[in-house]
């Protein structure tokens, strides 16, 4: 089955000045076709949307972003997804440029002929901004200081996308090597399942959504355990508590189990205000002390701020999926990318302090020598979290819009594909 991308899901550059690409692209707006209905207020031409492949989709939906100096927003799911949107304009901005100043879609550029012919009819020869942008782009800390988004769109005023729960360390990275302090606004909390939340304080740095309570029928799981928890409402919740949510939509799902915990941190006019922490299925559990996504990040983000290197991604794994595990104690194996060099002995060391200061379970089975080995360390490379990801998209119906590094493996050709190459 081929995947389609549309604008406004995969990413979509909005124009600053409404009215003016109302006026320019009014066609589109009186298209019957509804996802046109609103096509004026975006960069890209419907044509863009109709791209197959992702890599070919983003370098399209790029160029005609680069054509507007004057945008306004940038929209995208997942913080992660527009990190990897600035890296591709990182590594195609001299390919970019040249499609920009001839006014079509180079040969390179592989597209569907209709595509081709579409996306062409909406260019025209722009030499003046190629050369602007050859200029920024040719500085030596355009890619560095982050400050490019600004200088490429001196209007940007925001980007929305997704920046909560492991988003966090994308967003960090986005905005300390290409987006410095324009916004990142977490708009929707939102699934399959339908609109969950709104986050009405785009001002804030740590998102939180209030739920809709016209979106669907809310419930919680007590204690984020065993389906066998006490279901509360959203009266019966109480600030600071941690739940999973369990929600019941028109669609026909009845207390559909998400998988998503969340916490409560106030009620706005009775409806609850969460923080998204992890999902379920991302618990490290090689003793019984269920060591959650968010416990583990924020220790390593803790542990992180010390090393000499940066942070850049990483995922992990129980040690039973390693050949010879049961000759081994139980503990966990991490992999790393890094920028900058592996990691010293104190610096592990300090991550398996972090680890017990997060975690009071993991510091007891530490203290007792339930987990008697440290965290095995991999440092892996770039290439190798893209053939995850590769992998991913290539053996389930998940696609690049949806697409979230794994924090937990939980097979062993995952993890074998992790450490190929990975070094200790």
């Amino acid at each position: 089955m081929v995947k389609q991308y549309a604008t406004q899901k995969l990413l979509a550059f909005v124009a600053r000045y409404m009215r003016r690409r109302f006026d320019r692209d009014t066609k589109h707006f009186m298209k019957k076709d509804g996802r046109e209905h609103t096509q004026f207020l975006y960069s890209s031409p419907p044509a863009a949307n109709d791209i197959p492949a992702e890599p070919a989709a983003v370098y399209v939906h790029l160029l005609f972003g680069l054509r507007d100096r004057e945008l306004g927003a940038i929209e995208a799911n997942f913080a992660s997804f527009v990190y990897s949107v600035f890296s591709a304009l990182e590594r195609d901005w001299q390919r970019l440029a040249r499609d920009l100043a001839a006014g079509r879609l180079g040969k390179d550029v592989e597209v569907p002929d209709s595509v081709r012919t579409a996306c062409d009819a909406a260019l025209s020869p722009e030499p003046a901004r190629a050369a602007e942008l050859r200029e920024i782009f040719e500085s030596e800390d355009a890619f560095r200081d982050g400050r490019l988004a600004r200088r490429v769109w001196p209007h940007l005023n925001f980007i929305t996308t997704v920046t909560s729960g492991a988003m966090q360390l994308y967003a960090a990275r986005l905005q300390r090597r290409y987006t410095g302090q324009v916004p990142l606004y977490s708009a929707l909390y939102a699934a399959t399942e339908g609109l969950l939340g709104v986050n009405l304080w785009p001002e804030e740095s740590q998102p939180r959504y209030v739920l809709h309570p016209r979106a669907m029928l809310f419930e919680f799981g007590e204690t984020a355990g065993t389906d066998g928890d006490k279901i509360l409402l959203a009266s019966e919740l109480e600030v600071g508590g941690e739940y999973e949510l369990i929600v019941t939509n028109r669609s026909g799902m009845f207390r559909f189990r998400m998988g998503d915990v969340v916490r409560v941190v106030d009620f706005y006019n009775g409806a609850p205000i969460v923080e998204f922490l992890y999902r379920k299925g991302q618990l490290l559990d090689v003793h019984s002390e269920k060591m959650s996504e968010a416990a583990f990040f924020g220790a390593l983000r803790s542990a992180a701020d010390g090393w000499s290197s940066t942070l850049v991604d990483y995922t992990t794994a129980e040690s039973v999926l390693l050949a010879g595990a049961a000759d081994n104690p139980p503990h966990y194996v991490v992999l790393l990318e890094l920028n900058g060099a592996p990691l010293t002995d104190d610096e592990r060391q300090k991550v398996d302090e972090s680890l017990c200061a997060h975690h009071e379970v993991y510091r007891s089975f530490r203290c007792q020598g339930g987990h008697r080995d440290l965290p095995r360390w991999c440092a892996s490379d770039r290439a190798a979290f893209e053939r995850l990801r590769q992998h991913v998209l290539a053996n389930s119906d998940t696609s690049a819009l949806q697409f979230k590094v794994p924090r937990v493996l939980r097979t062993e050709s995952l993890l074998q594909l992790m450490l190929e190459g990975a070094t200790p």
